[in-house]
Order: structure tokens, then C-alpha cells, then sequence
């Protein structure tokens, strides 16, 4: 017999702790990625909340002061169509998130 212990029969024998070390790295990766995720969706649902309120601001202050600014319509119907852009992203972002 001889005392060299072949790389077969070494993963043979430690087969449990080789699995359980891939199972721990993967499931770390995997804690990452969703923490990071979660973050993500977070600070987009707070962003999001500060947005439309003051979309909302705007557009009633725009509403309010608008004739000030000449007499062309087509500068008030352009901001107007901005603003509805920016709350219609935003609804759109919020309803993607996880």
C-alpha cells in the first residue's frame, strides 16, 4: 500500500465541506445582489415620492403665472406636456420596481 492519496479519492473525502463552501459562496452572492436591488428600488420609490408633488407644484404655479410670460400658447402647451411627461415616467418607474 501506498501512502499517497490520490486527488480522487481526496474530494472523495471531503466532498461535504467542498459543497457546502459552494453553497455559502453562492448564497452570499445571491444576499448581495438582492440587498443591492432592494437599495436601488428603494431610493427610486423615495425620488419618486419628492417628484410628483412637486410636478404638481409646478404645474399649478405654471398655471397661475404663465400669461406673464407673452401671449404665444404654444410655450404654456409644451411645459404642460413636459410636466405630464415627467409624471408619466415617474408612474412608470414606480410600477416597474419589485
Amino acid at each position: 500500500m501506498s501512502n499517497i492519496i490520490t486527488i480522487r479519492e481526496q474530494l472523495r473525502r471531503n466532498a461535504v465541506a467542498l459543497i457546502s463552501l459552494v453553497v455559502a459562496i453562492t448564497s452570499l452572492g445571491y444576499n448581495t445582489w438582492r440587498n443591492e436591488a432592494s437599495e436601488h428600488n428603494r431610493n427610486q420609490r423615495l425620488l419618486s415620492i419628492e417628484v410628483l408633488p412637486n410636478a404638481g407644484e409646478l404645474q399649478q404655479e405654471w398655471d397661475k403665472n404663465w400669461q406673464g410670460l407673452g401671449p404665444k400658447r404654444d410655450s404654456y402647451e409644451r411645459i404642460i406636456d413636459a410636466i405630464a411627461a415627467v409624471r408619466k415616467d415617474t408612474h412608470a418607474l414606480l410600477q416597474s420596481l419589485d
